[in-house]
């Protein structure tokens, strides 16, 4: 080990094929992953562990990923979040999230691995906190 600390990856989708697969995409990418299948489980998890990245499904049963993203992000505030959907017509409730001043890095499932690798570098690699919430 060279020292420099294990990121922690939170995933929550509810299809568990998409959730298990890329948790063992990014663990072989030597990330610490945790993944759940409802905004419910992942809040529980909060109390004990603190991810550096969440990727986030918009479309969950109970309460969505956009919720989900503004509790995670005032309980952990230097956590990135990026959401990700199959249905381009979620994408209005991020805009309803952006109108009330929250704003949310969208991809469009499916996600290329690879495309998903860089991204969690790229806001890691930007530092502590979410950058979508900068002017």
């Amino acid at each position: 080990m060279d020292g420099t600390a294990v990121r922690k990856l939170l995933i929550l989708d509810d299809d568990h094929t998409v959730a298990n697969t890329l948790g063992l995409i990014l663990t072989g990418e030597k990330y610490e992953v945790q993944v759940a299948y409802s905004a419910e489980s992942a809040t529980r998890l909060l109390g004990k562990w603190t991810p550096d990245v969440a990727i986030v499904d918009v479309l969950l049963p109970g309460m969505n990923g956009v919720d989900f993203s503004i509790l995670l992000q005032t309980a952990c505030p230097a956590c990135h979040v990026l959401l990700f959907t199959a249905l381009p017509g979620l994408i209005g409730i991020v805009e309803t999230a952006r109108t009330n001043g929250h704003r949310f890095e969208v991809i469009e499932k499916p996600v290329p691995p690879l495309l998903m690798v860089n991204r969690i570098a790229d806001l890691l690699a930007s530092g502590p906190g979410n950058p979508q919430f900068a002017a």
